[in-house]
């Protein structure tokens, strides 16, 4: 069974920003949007590893897959 392509980084990236910034919490977005809970988690965690390492030089980190 073939895999789906990933999410552009913007939208993952908007995903992140509605856990952190609006407090919204994985599940709700899992329902609200196709990703799952994990995901989402998986998302926001690696974000805050970038973020941890690169110093503040970004605004929005960058995701590494």
């Amino acid at each position: 069974m073939p895999s789906r392509p990933p999410y552009p980084e913007a939208y993952r990236a908007e995903l992140v920003r509605l856990v952190r910034e609006e407090g919204r919490t994985p599940n709700e977005l899992a329902k609200e949007f196709e990703p799952t809970a994990q995901s989402i988690t998986n998302c926001a965690g690696k974000q805050t590893r970038i973020r941890h390492t690169s110093a503040g030089r970004h605004e929005c980190p960058v995701l590494i897959e």
